[in-house]
């Protein structure tokens, strides 16, 4: 039972550390590559940024209707980080592209597979759903962005730096 659990432990870290890691990668990527973006798609992600901040607060229990928050101020501070999202969306479809990186189908299949078995739902009720939903092409988009991000993660230069000791 302890070597599961500290291989379930091991587990998450080390995927905490790729996460960050690609977090970074991200953060580099879109550093190195100034553009303009265009505007309804940043108004697009600041809304949905607001949306998930309204969707934490009501899975903590609170009404957002009843928070005393400056909405409109909290939108407008997503601002610049809504535009870095845009940018590195669009640089990641660009390196799919160039990459020729694709989501297959089997790739799609095993997700909705995962997502079935956590669920307790049928895969192919859960695949008309989605379909239904809209959702499968922004899965599928999804899982190309991560094949894209992890191909970078595999072929960047990484350097490492070691915590200074307080």
């Amino acid at each position: 039972m302890r070597k599961l659990i500290s291989k379930d432990l091991e587990a998450a870290k080390e995927d905490q550390q790729k996460a960050q890691a690609h977090e970074k990668l991200l953060e580099a990527l879109v550093k190195q590559h100034d553009f303009p973006v265009p505007e309804a798609l940043v108004e697009h992600q600041m809304n949905v940024r607001l949306e998930r901040s309204v969707r934490s607060l009501t899975a903590q229990g609170v009404d957002p209707r009843a928070v005393n928050i400056d909405w409109v101020a909290l939108r407008n501070h997503q601002r610049e980080r809504a535009v870095d999202d845009v940018k590195a969306e669009l640089l990641i479809d660009r390196i799919a592209e160039a990459e020729k990186i694709d989501a297959t189908d089997e790739e799609v299949e095993k997700e909705i597979n995962s997502l079935a078995e956590h669920s307790g739902e049928s895969a192919t009720a859960l695949r008309a759903r989605l379909t239904k939903q809209g959702v499968l092409d922004r899965m599928k988009s999804k899982l190309r962005s991560d094949k894209t991000i992890e191909w970078l993660y595999r072929n960047a230069r990484i350097e490492t730096t070691a915590k200074s000791e307080k």
